[in-house]
């Protein structure tokens, strides 16, 4: 998952400053200014099976990535705030990731 946001620009978690003579000598570029200087376009869609695999992947991985903004929406979720939370994603590209177990695909939700 890690390596797959990292192909997508989604995560970027430090790259060497452009200004530096050498890598040794480089600083790195956090993650803040990258997205000050050109903010990636792409966001991505996680679906699982279980809601349990979505507790791993929130609880274990993406705890370590306080600066991506995700939402969740599960069978956790009331069916009447399911449209508004696929709306807020696709209106509001600040939210890099929607996490969904695959039942909620069934219940005509489209995400842009």
């Amino acid at each position: 998952l890690k390596q797959l946001l990292q192909e997508c620009g989604i995560l970027i978690e430090t790259l060497p400053r452009q200004d530096s003579s050498s890598v040794e000598e480089a600083n790195p570029i956090t993650f803040d200014e990258i997205l000050a200087s050109s903010p990636s376009v792409h966001r991505a869609l996680i679906f699982c099976q279980k809601i349990s695999m979505l507790d791993i992947i929130e609880n274990d991985f993406l705890k370590n990535y306080p600066q991506l903004k995700y939402l969740r929406l599960d069978s956790k979720v009331d069916a009447g705030s399911r449209v508004d939370m696929a709306k807020l994603f696709n209106e509001d590209s600040t939210y890099q990731l929607m996490l969904l177990t695959t039942k909620v695909g069934g219940y005509g939700l489209t995400l842009v």
